[in-house]
């Protein structure tokens, strides 16, 4: 009897061990996966930009563009809060259209994971 308790015993840490490996493998595939539907996913591959601009105190910035011509503003920020990091991501497309200057308002409704009508990619985030 002590033979068969102790074969049970043994199949069944080794079961519990395979579904640890498992949800480990299984967590590490889901945070995989969470990055193709984010913003991050779309900024990892860019190259160095032509212009960058930091934000005044109020979150606003200049950068020049050609006055014709479309282009897109990339643009990433992030918040840290007691224990979490916010990260946000725009692609926005403008245009001058011959215009002296042009207001952009990069804001929560039209981050890349929103459903607004200006924002050049969808995800998940």
């Amino acid at each position: 009897m002590d033979r068969d308790y102790a074969a049970l015993e043994q199949a069944y840490n080794q079961a519990r061990e395979a579904a640890s490996r498992a949800e480990e493998e299984y967590e590490s595939i889901e945070v995989k996966l969470k990055s193709y539907y984010s913003g991050a996913f779309y900024f990892a591959p860019l190259l160095n930009p032509v212009q960058t601009a930091e934000t005044d105190a109020d979150g606003r910035f200049v950068i020049e563009v050609p006055q014709t011509g479309g282009f897109v503003i990339a643009a990433q920020a992030e918040r840290r809060t007691s224990n979490t990091i916010e990260r946000y991501y725009w692609l926005q497309p403008v245009s001058l259209e011959g215009q002296q200057q042009h207001v952009q308002n990069l804001s929560n409704s039209n981050l890349t994971s929103t459903t607004g009508t200006s924002a050049l990619i969808r995800t998940q985030d």
